[in-house]
């Protein structure tokens, strides 16, 4: 018992009377310090890593909710890859009233790269006069599908609607009671 309690000791006295860096003991005491103090602070040095993976999502979502709304579609653009009226109106309010941070105009890629070049261009021209000296105005292509229709197409669906409802008409008896008793 006695040899058994010297060789620890001389063991020990050893371990310790070499460098910190090269004992063996040290590095398990060194690790279980670390992980003491790890757990002894949990949660706090995960909640930051925890919150940022949590909200990305949402932030790839706002992005994605802007790109859709400053979207100039191929509906914004005539023949010719003249913006329309539409189209001129939605560029202008992209670059003068969108939020300062959201001012970028993505240009739906056309059939054909040297079209989408045009309509870039188009919407390149178009926005510069509205930007302010300071302001670049960023124009992307994009190859996002719209949401929705043509305005004129869903006024031609409304029109026809309007057009096929039947005119209101009372009956002459409609006055009348007809209830029993």
């Amino acid at each position: 018992m006695r040899l058994i309690a010297v060789l620890a000791s001389v063991g020990i006295a050893v371990t310790f009377s070499t460098p910190a860096s090269a004992g063996p003991l040290h590095a398990i005491g060194r690790d279980f310090k670390t992980t003491y103090h790890r757990n002894k602070c949990w949660p706090q040095p995960f909640v930051y890593p925890d919150n940022a993976s949590a909200r990305a999502p949402f932030a790839r979502m706002i992005h994605n909710g802007w790109q859709m709304q400053n979207l100039v579609a191929s509906h914004h653009f005539g023949d010719d890859a003249k913006l329309t009226e539409a189209g001129q109106r939605h560029v202008r309010w992209i670059v003068t009233e969108a939020p300062v941070r959201r001012r970028t105009v993505y240009v739906q890629q056309a059939e054909t790269a040297h079209l989408t070049e045009a309509r870039l261009a188009a919407a390149r021209n178009y926005a510069q006069r509205f930007a302010t000296d300071q302001q670049h105005v960023d124009v992307q292509p994009s190859n996002s599908t719209p949401r929705g229709w043509p305005a004129d197409y869903v006024d031609a669906i409304n029109v026809k609607f309007f057009e096929s409802t039947p005119d209101p008409r009372i009956s002459g008896d409609a006055g009348e009671f007809q209830g029993g008793q």
